[in-house]
């Protein structure tokens, strides 16, 4: 005979970790109002679901009117490693949003958000790194990472990291804030640590190193402290690697730092003539532009200018080409080299 039982277990199709919704426009401010509870898993299953919920665009510029931002500044700072880690990763899908990085902007989160850069949590440490990447992509949150003095945080967890991806993010992170602002960088000593980084293991990382070099080298004090720490020969190296990334940034950076004279005999006792002029046929029209720049400032050199005479017919080739920046800088590099007194 059939009898009714109660069971322990939940109803099929329950998710125990996610808060239970509100319907229509309460769903997000229900899940605000959790936020802000005592009890440690309601604060932790509300936070899986507004995870969840705010990779809707809809549900994002709601969490923002009904003040959650905020709240999640001060969860960042919670005991609990779900915690923080769910805070960050709702920080970081607010930060893939104009209006979500300005809510964070206003609210000064660069400085809290620093603070979990050392975070024991590997998920809690890649989510704020990921999340100050985004901030960073807006010149007015570059400007704040700068004021805030967190280059050299960047550049001491750059060398402590051991992961590859947070090591990405990182230099992500510095190449958005030295487009804003070098001299900082140059006092942490942040060109010795790139310097290091061209000879890494990874393609990425390498190309992002040279990308960040070119950065600082835009500054005077960036070329001539290039010269200075020995930066030139590792960039000359990357010439001979069939990256486009990398050659692009390589070659790049040295057309940064050849612009003074001491770059440009540096440049071209290393031996980079020879690369440059070859990559002046380079698949990539951004390798080929960077390699006509840096011949065309090496070029102002004597003996430099009398050995690319041999290779006039390759850089005039390079005139005709079907990309007008190209030729444009080729019919720069041409004259330069032609040049007589």
């Amino acid at each position: 005979m059939a009898s009714t039982r109660i069971s322990s277990n939940y109803p099929p199709n329950i998710d125990p970790t996610r808060a239970p919704e509100a319907y229509g426009i309460r769903k997000v401010p229900k899940l605000n109002q959790a936020l802000r509870d005592k009890d440690l898993i309601t604060r932790q299953r509300a936070l899986m679901t507004l995870s969840d919920k705010l990779h809707g665009p809809e549900h994002v510029s709601e969490a923002i009117r009904v003040g959650v931002v905020p709240k999640l500044l001060r969860l960042l700072k919670d005991a609990d490693v779900v915690v923080r880690e769910k805070s960050t990763e709702c920080s970081y899908v607010i930060a893939g949003h104009a209006v979500g990085r300005a809510a964070l902007l206003n609210s000064v989160a660069t400085k809290r958000i620093a603070e979990l850069f050392d975070d024991p949590a590997d998920v809690v440490r890649h989510f704020a790194y990921k999340t100050m990447g985004r901030i960073a992509e807006q010149a007015v949150g570059a400007e704040q990472i700068v004021q805030a003095d967190l280059l050299p945080s960047l550049v001491g967890k750059l060398q402590s990291e051991q992961s590859c991806a947070f090591k990405e993010h990182i230099l992500d992170t510095l190449h958005s804030c030295l487009m804003v602002e070098a001299t900082s960088a140059l006092v942490c000593g942040a060109l010795e640590v790139l310097r290091d980084f061209l000879a890494h293991e990874s393609v990425q990382i390498r190309a992002k190193a040279a990308l960040a070099m070119m950065d600082v080298c835009f500054a005077l004090g960036g070329k001539e402290q290039a010269c200075e720490i020995g930066c030139i020969a590792p960039l000359v190296e990357l010439l001979a690697e069939s990256s486009r990334d990398v050659l692009a940034n390589a070659t790049g950076a040295l057309a940064a730092i050849s612009t003074t004279t001491r770059g440009k005999y540096a440049t071209y006792k290393a031996g980079a003539i020879r690369w440059l002029v070859e990559l002046t046929k380079h698949r990539s029209s951004e390798v080929r532009v960077n390699s006509l720049k840096a011949l065309t400032m090496l070029a102002e050199i004597p003996d430099a200018r009398t050995e690319l005479l041999g290779d006039i017919a390759k850089l005039r080739d390079c005139v005709n080409d079907k990309n007008s920046a190209v030729g444009k800088h080729a019919s720069i590099a041409v004259g330069v080299v032609t040049w007589t007194p």
